[in-house]
């Protein structure tokens, strides 16, 4: 988080920001619902890849729910935030895809992108964030040769918009 303020003091700096940013931390379902229609101007987070890491063992976290129960809740989380956006505005998610027990993708990238479909959002933008590859290149050779799967060294930037994408780049400041 410090690491963020610091940015928006940067940006501030250089005159960037027109208002602050807030950032709203906690349980998304819980937080989201004290806010009002339109509230945001701008949503960006990086959501629970399921249980790829295991962030606590209570009920109601995202990393410790079934698929079935997480995809639910992850709609609804969608479904919120998109209430929560002002009309012509930008949402973006940091998501990675992640297997199940078996091996199989869960294909979280199509259920985000399905989840703001139905909440009134579509996909504006869409980017492939590589990670560093650290330990990946000693590590997957045997994971290939015993199961044929790629190891995972990216996640996807997927940008979504709320009504007209050109009226909400015309809202945000100017681009130097």
């Amino acid at each position: 988080m410090a690491a963020n303020r610091d940015q928006a003091g940067e940006w501030a700096a250089r005159d960037l920001l027109s208002v602050p940013p807030r950032w709203v931390e906690g349980d998304s379902a819980k937080a989201l619902s004290g806010f009002t229609d339109a509230s945001f101007d701008y949503i960006f987070t990086c959501p629970p890849y399921h249980n790829l890491e295991r962030y606590s063992e209570h009920p109601d976290d995202l990393s410790s729910m079934t698929w079935a129960r997480f995809e639910r809740a992850y709609r609804a989380i969608v479904a919120e935030s998109a209430r929560c956006l002002a009309p012509d505005r930008f949402s973006t998610w940091v998501v990675g895809d992640v297997r199940d027990s078996a091996g199989r993708v869960r294909g979280l990238v199509p259920l985000t992108i399905s989840a703001h479909r139905a909440a009134g959002m579509h996909l504006h933008n869409d980017a492939v964030l590589l990670n560093v590859i650290g330990t990946a290149a000693m590590r997957l050779p045997a994971q290939w040769r015993v199961s044929r799967k790629m190891g995972r060294i990216h996640q996807y930037v997927l940008t979504f918009v709320k009504g007209d994408g050109k009226r909400a780049t015309s809202a945000l400041p100017p681009f130097t």
